[in-house]
């Protein structure tokens, strides 16, 4: 099963492949389970099966700004660089929604696998994949006006969740790095407008052209 997400196993030796069967596990992690905070160090590296990690830096105003996210089929880097240089780094590793992980022991991935030419290439991929969502929310963070941070995330959540976005106010400021009382803000104009229709924990996209436009208005 762990082959069908990260074929790159199929390329290891067989001594190898038979080690990870041996050694490495499958664990799940319950939604909202810290797997790595700044003072830990790690004695793992994690392959994700299914679910979501989010990779987030808490400020001295205790505000959260996410990162990057590993999807199934990925690795986490935070994890891979604590578990190599056994340094401490001010973020943090949490479970967005219920996972499986394979782990894999440090002992066994630094004496059979990181050296790998096979290894090398998926963790390549890894990094540009991580390196360009982290550049985008840098981006966003520095010149783009929250409004259209907050349109273009409810677009997005629309787009996967049938035009009714399950998330509370306090989410969405964590997801966009800001105060929930901005957050409520925005919203509160954006149903003034009839944009979308707040609900208890949940946000309804009414009118999408609407919402689309904020993202063109130049001022």
């Amino acid at each position: 099963m762990i082959k069908e997400f990260f074929p790159f196993i199929n390329d290891l030796s067989e001594e190898t492949q038979n080690d990870l069967k041996k050694y490495g596990k499958i664990s799940k992690v319950n939604a909202g389970k810290i797997l790595l905070s700044s003072s830990d160090s790690c004695d793992f590296v994690p392959l994700v099966i299914r679910g979501v990690l989010r990779v987030f830096q808490v400020g001295e105003n205790g505000r959260e700004v996410t990162l990057y996210r590993a999807y199934s089929g990925d690795t986490c880097l935070l994890n891979l660089v604590c578990a190599q240089e056994e340094i401490f780094l001010s973020a943090q590793v949490i479970a967005d929604d219920d996972c499986e992980i394979f782990i894999i022991p440090k002992s066994i991935f630094y004496t059979k696998i990181s050296d790998t030419i096979f290894w090398k290439n998926f963790l390549i991929e890894t990094l540009y994949k991580r390196l360009s969502e982290t550049m985008i929310v840098l981006e966003q963070i520095a010149f783009i006006r929250m409004d259209k941070r907050l349109a273009q995330t409810l677009l997005n959540l629309s787009n996967q969740q049938n035009g009714v976005i399950s998330i509370t106010h306090e989410q969405l400021a964590i997801e966009l790095g800001t105060a929930r009382e901005v957050v409520s803000r925005l919203l509160g104009e954006l149903q003034r407008m009839n944009i979308v229709r707040l609900k208890r924990g949940k946000i309804e996209v009414v009118d999408v052209v609407q919402l689309k436009n904020i993202l063109k208005d130049s001022f």
